[in-house]
């Protein structure tokens, strides 16, 4: 009722606020209230993500992960994993199937930043972040070339890019 009360408040309930034919509506599916874990995103009628984990790298005992959004990105199957330095470091990983989205983490958490494409547990795709997990170690030329890779192999895997680049260039 909250989405309807406001679209309605604002007098832009013929456009949104409820799940009705020719209305906009973003919907997330989660498999409980209490502790809100997305199994499904919706944007404008279209599915735009399934999983996703955020891991902290370097946590006390056990590694933090939590489950979330993502937009921007979305893979059929395969996985994409990058790392975040600041201010706690974290890996992000987007994937379909939680053994890939493992084995993709586990091979950026070999370097000290990276962002790394993989399918069927095979490196597809690897930017190296070398200084300080955050910038790759090449020339303009090479880091285009291997930004490009990174987007070609993750359209490989079914990624349907809103016009963000994965990888800033």
């Amino acid at each position: 009722m909250a989405s309807y009360n406001t679209a309605k408040a604002y007098h832009m309930d013929d456009q949104i606020g409820s799940l009705t034919p020719g209305r906009f509506a973003d919907i997330v599916s989660t498999d409980s209230l209490s502790q809100i874990n997305p199994l499904y995103v919706f944007k404008d009628g279209e599915l735009i993500a399934k999983d996703l984990s955020v891991i902290r790298r370097y946590a006390d005992g056990k590694r933090h992960v939590v489950n979330g959004l993502f937009k921007g990105v979305y893979v059929e199957h395969g996985a994409v994993a990058t790392s975040w330095p600041a201010p706690l470091p974290y890996f992000v990983v987007v994937g379909q199937d939680s053994a890939e989205m493992c084995y993709c983490a586990k091979v950026v958490d070999k370097y000290s930043g990276a962002c790394i494409v993989t399918d069927n547990q095979t490196n597809k795709s690897v930017l190296p972040l070398e200084i300080y997990g955050v910038m790759a170690n090449m020339t303009a030329s090479e880091l285009t070339k291997s930004a490009d890779a990174i987007d070609a192999a993750l359209e490989e895997l079914g990624n349907r890019n809103e016009g963000e680049p994965v990888v800033n260039k």
